[in-house]
């Protein structure tokens, strides 16, 4: 088996054996130039789409939502030894110059951006998967590659992802984060259009006040225990997928 029948050998692993949505990657470990990935950022391959697809030379996991999984990224071993002894996960790859630590996606959104020492994989991202080669070097399995079942990993920790800096001295800032805290304390979403209606106006208020659609994301969790209701006048929230939609189609 050659190193092209090898990778796609892997690929319908990933996708039929674990779920995960795959990717492929030229010898870059990038997507080909002539080939757009944002769709897989959305959807799964199939084990046809992947068997016939034809530019296979790496192969890469889409991380978030779709597959179910979030990676941090350590570049150093130093970086490595730090994060894991204190967040272990049983699926560890080891990279060309340090480790990926394989989690649960928590079904909210996660940032994929750079942390203090590590970096995030996560919605709208990807990482390069064993048996890749890039530049004469592999990605390998350290542990777990009989693990890789997303429902089985480690919940992935929001508080990992750094928070957003603000204005040092502006209270102006913390102020407007505030009112559209307080603001959408006043709106009540009840069973039916207007509770779509009013939902929507919450999340456009959240995004008016400055916030980032993490910070949002957390108020709106908050708001949807306490202000919605069913027309008996009950609660009734939004499914953590349905305020998600709600969310992503402002943000």
């Amino acid at each position: 088996m050659n190193h092209r029948e090898r990778v796609i050998s892997q690929a319908v692993k990933y996708a039929a054996h674990f779920g995960l949505a795959v990717l492929p990657l030229s010898s870059s470990k990038k997507p080909p130039s002539n080939y757009s990935w944002e769709p897989l950022q959305q959807r799964r391959m199939t084990v046809p789409e992947i068997t016939s697809c034809p530019v296979w030379e790496n192969v890469g996991i889409v991380t978030g939502e779709v597959s179910g999984v979030a990676v941090v990224d350590c570049d150093t071993m130093e970086a490595a030894n730090q994060f894991w002894q204190k967040r272990p996960t049983p699926v560890v790859v080891q990279t060309p110059k340090g480790f990926h630590f394989f989690y649960r996606h928590p079904g909210q959104p996660v940032k994929t951006c750079q942390a203090d020492g590590f970096d995030i994989r996560g919605d709208g991202g990807y990482v390069v998967a064993p048996p890749s080669v890039v530049a004469g070097k592999t990605y390998s399995f350290d542990r777990g590659a009989d693990e890789l079942f997303p429902e089985k990993l480690p919940l992935f920790d929001l508080n990992w992802i750094p928070q957003p800096k603000t204005e040092t001295g502006s209270p102006a800032v913390d102020r407007r984060v505030k009112d559209g805290e307080a603001y959408i304390s006043k709106i009540f979403a009840i069973e039916g259009q207007q509770a779509h209606n009013s939902t929507f106006r919450a999340v456009n208020r959240l995004k008016d006040s400055g916030m980032s659609e993490l910070e949002a994301w957390m108020v709106l969790v908050r708001w949807n225990q306490t202000n919605c209701f069913g027309k008996d006048g009950r609660p009734y929230p939004w499914s953590d997928k349905e305020l998600l939609h709600k969310l992503k189609s402002v943000y």
